[in-house]
């Protein structure tokens, strides 16, 4: 048999071992099908055993789920090999086993597993038969696990998050290798499940190699001016012989051909090559240029000529460092920031978490050691070694990865003090942090990728020298934002006053919370949860005083009525006479108003670190804490379980524009200033507009054009707005302060405009301003595409006969999939404006039957306050 080369292929089967597989408990009373990969409590939940829907209300925390999945649990499979197959290796390859396995195969243990993110890999050639074999897992539960190990710990190792009574999780989670949200976390719930939860299958080879990592690195060799390609292969050889190394890319760029040669037992071939800079097109990050990426197959031909492993890489060819240095010689401060192939980039993002808390529901996983403080026994420590050779192996050739990270707040943890043990004995925990992130973690980095760095923590103090690596730890007060990274949150202060954030080189994460739509909180809730301080609102948030902390952002930027500031904070159990449909009606309005705060806050936090990369303060990061949910929750995210975009997602892609346009108002004073922040390549020229509607009046005032010029890669202060536009003297009357730049490029305009601004910014807008009902309808409605297309446009112009405030649209039906081009916006009369929908899936399904498009303002809110009154 030959490959579409010509290359003759040596007989090597791979059979595939997922799909059904039999599941039993201890005592075999539970005895159903599972689904292979996959973990218990799916195949449980869908075999009814489990009956009640884990995300409804509190059932998270009911013994019945619990004490279920408390239990042994037992994977087991027979598979078939035929009596004329031949083979002289064959090998059980484990993607992924989630967590404290034994493992058996035709009643002989072959290996025991405590390690949720390694790939296991075990030797059977000498076990497999002809005929029925059975394979077997018998999963222990990973919180008695890990519960038993702590125990029997010298001395007691804190674990942050589940010392607190709000996230109602599981204890000693940092005793084991196993997905650490999964004991619970502050935006999520505890499930701790247990499967095999990545592919699983048998290999079985003539020849005698077997293949256990393939992984490619691409550097930039600064002596010969070009870069490098670096191939590592991990494998198992039964006899000694010789193995040719093909390279091919796809774009025939000139590649070599190695020969070397392997013992008997384990090998490692590692060969490189060079390539000129002029053959390849770089990979650069988004806004920077085409991430273009190549592809390139490596074959392994025996000494018989014979093809007996081959590998197919997506490979990009780029630089980045993280760049440390001096920001002036001789004075206190370093940068932070990241540099792409000699670029200096700002980096602009936001934090992903995992999309469900069973990994079978979703496309991605994440790996974590956070938040905790971890043992660094010997046992601990060498689990944790092969661990990161198989991430680091599995993820080193994939170019947009520009730094490898030890782990998150664990060193902040540690100096800061989170936990008593940590201050009666911090040079105990310090000797553990060293051994684990610098001794184990970051040496074996190195080991295998040098092409990017890497840091212990985040957020960090800096480095005092790179070699020796020695990291700063503590920082002085007055060094606090000169060095490092920084995480900052802030629920006690209003969230548009700026002068709150830290001016820092680079914030990893920000963030404020917000309550899901009420459409997706009706789904885990009944009418007795619908209330801010319910006790379900409350237990579901697992951020101890969170519900409570939303309800003073939401009074920091917006004067309720009294009614309703009255109803928001009173006992649930005293309002349980208002009727159903005003209560629905007045969590609605909490649910918006939270989104609104949030987007409102982390916006204006947002713009002050993207305006402070120039002057002083050189920041040159910032991203958001969070993007998504695991579940329907009050979370940080901008994007609800299931997909729905929060208002806070809308405004940071307007944020996130290579172009932004943004203003504040300073501490003690009622001036307005406005910056242009220019992410581009090149110089960008134009006029600013400035318009303000005055509420008193019901009409617009227009500020004289202001021409700007702003430098590629800057942050300029384009216009202050003074009391001679926005009010006489101390009297300053309640308006919406709107902006745009008219960018000229190439003779063609280009609008970007600024978020609109309340003014005063740092006074809590009176909604009684917006007190009149502006009638918005729907002038026009247009549905674009053909029906057998994936994704359709709809075309929708709003019109109003008031002033509409933050109006919000939604899609009453779930079927309806996609998102607005543009939401939670202004209207204003005698100003119609179009609204794009980019639907997802058949448009068959949208329809505009009264009720389908629900369309809300902040003239709801005092409806709504109206009506209860």
């Amino acid at each position: 048999m030959a490959d579409k080369s010509g290359i003759k292929v040596a007989k090597s089967r791979l059979m595939d071992l997922n799909g059904d597989w039999h599941l039993s408990n201890s005592d075999r009373s539970v005895q159903i099908v599972a689904t292979v990969p996959g973990q218990a409590h799916v195949d449980l939940i869908q075999a009814k055993i489990i009956q009640d829907d884990p995300y409804y209300g509190t059932n998270y925390v009911k013994d019945s789920m619990r004490k279920l999945i408390a239990d042994t649990w037992v994977f087991d499979r027979e598979f078939v090999l035929q009596e004329n197959l031949v083979y002289t290796t064959a090998a059980l390859v484990c993607e992924g086993l989630d967590t404290i396995a034994k493992v058996t195969i035709n009643g002989t243990e072959i290996g025991h597993t405590n390690n949720q993110f390694r790939r296991y890999l075990f030797d059977v050639s000498a076990l497999l038969k002809t005929g029925v074999n059975m394979l077997r897992f018998e999963f222990e539960d990973a919180v008695k696990h890990s519960k038993a190990k702590a125990d029997s710990y010298p001395y007691y190792v804190p674990d942050m998050f589940n010392m607190s009574a709000a996230q109602h999780g599981f204890p000693c989670r940092n005793f084991v290798r196993k997905e650490q949200c999964s004991f619970s976390w502050d935006w999520g719930p505890a499930f701790a499940p247990c499967g095999i939860w990545r592919p699983i299958y048998l290999t079985l080879d003539e020849q005698g190699i077997l293949v256990k990592s393939w992984n490619l690195t691409i550097s930039l060799d600064s002596d010969r001016d070009a870069w490098r390609v670096k191939l590592r292969v991990d494998l198992h050889s039964r006899r000694e012989q010789e193995l040719t190394v093909k390279y091919r890319f796809q774009e025939d760029l000139p590649t070599p051909e190695h020969h070397v040669s392997v013992n008997a037992g384990e090998a490692v071939v590692e060969q490189s090559f060079i390539l000129g800079k002029s053959l390849v097109q770089e990979w650069w990050p988004r806004g920077y240029g085409n991430p273009c990426l190549y592809s390139l197959d490596v074959t392994l031909l025996n000494d018989n000529g014979l093809k007996v492993a081959s590998h197919l890489f997506q490979c990009g060819f780029r630089t980045c460092e993280l760049i440390q240095d001096p920001i002036v010689k001789g004075q206190p401060g370093d940068a932070f920031k990241f540099r792409v192939n000699g670029v200096d980039m700002f980096a602009k993002g936001t934090n992903w978490i995992p999309g469900h808390v069973f990994d079978r529901l979703m496309t991605m996983d994440m790996r974590r050691f956070a938040c905790a403080l971890y043992p660094a026994d010997e046992a601990f420590l060498d689990n944790v070694r092969q661990e990161v050779s198989d991430q680091v192996k599995r993820l080193m050739v994939h170019p947009c990865i520009v730094l490898w990270s030890g782990n998150n707040e664990n060193q902040e943890f540690m100096v800061k003090g989170w936990d008593d043990a940590t201050i009666k004995n911090p040079y105990l925990f310090t000797v553990d942090y060293h051994k684990l992130y610098i001794e184990t973690i970051m040496k074996t980095v190195h080991t295998l990728d040098t092409s990017r760095p890497f840091i212990s923590t985040s957020p960090s103090a800096g480095l005092i020298s790179n070699s020796p690596y020695t990291e700063r730890y503590v920082l002085q007060d007055s060094e606090r934002g000169l060095y490092g990274d920084v995480h900052f949150y802030d629920y006690k202060h209003n969230g548009l006053h700026i002068e709150n954030y830290p001016n820092a080189r680079f914030v990893s994460e920000y963030g404020a919370q917000s309550m899901p739509s009420f459409k997706t909180w009706r789904k885990i809730s009944s009418i007795d949860d619908w209330h801010p301080l319910s006790p379900l609102s409350v237990h579901r948030n697992h951020h101890a005083n969170g519900q409570n902390e939303m309800l003073a952002q939401i009074e920091y930027q917006w004067q309720l009525p009294m009614t309703l500031s009255k109803y928001f904070h009173s006992n649930p159990e005293t309002v349980s006479d208002v009727p159903a449909k005003t209560r629905e009606r007045l969590f609605d309005v909490f649910c918006y108003l939270t989104q609104c705060v949030q987007a409102r806050s982390i916006t204006s936090q947002t713009e002050h670190y993207i305006r402070g990369r120039s002057g002083v303060h050189h920041t040159m990061g910032a991203l958001y804490w969070q993007l998504n949910d695991i579940w329907p929750a009050p979370t940080w995210s901008s994007v609800e379980y299931g997909g729905r975009w929060k208002t806070l997602h809308y405004y940071m892609r307007h944020a996130f524009d290579e172009i932004l346009v943004s203003g504040y108002q300073p501490a003690g004073e009622r001036s307005f200033h406005i910056h242009i922040s220019n992410d581009r390549a090149v110089s960008v020229y134009g006029e600013l507009r400035v318009r303000s509607f005055h509420f008193a009046s019901g009409a617009f005032k227009t500020y004289p054009p202001i021409v700007f010029s702003v430098r590629s890669r800057v942050s300029q202060q384009v216009a202050s707005i003074g009391n001679d536009f926005l009010g006489d003297g101390e009297i300053v009357l309640p308006q919406v302060l709107l902006a745009e730049a008219v960018i000229l490029t190439e003779g063609q305009k280009e609008v970007f405009e600024m978020l609109p601004q309340t003014f005063p910014v740092r006074d809590a807008f009176p909604l009684d301003c917006l007190q009149h009902d502006p009638k918005i309808v729907i002038k026009s409605f247009e549905v674009l595409g053909s029906a057998s297309e994936a994704n359709y446009l709809v075309r929708i112009v709003l019109q109003s006969s008031a002033t509409a405030g933050l109006v919000w649209l939604e899609w009453t039906r779930d079927e309806i999939e996609g998102y607005f081009g543009d939401n939670s916006f202004w209207l204003h009369p005698e100003e119609p404006r179009e609204i794009a929908f980019y639907g997802k899936g058949e448009k068959g399904a949208l329809d505009i039957r009264d009720g389908d498009l629900q369309i809300k303002s902040l003239f709801d809110v005092c409806s709504v306050a109206c009506s209860f009154s």
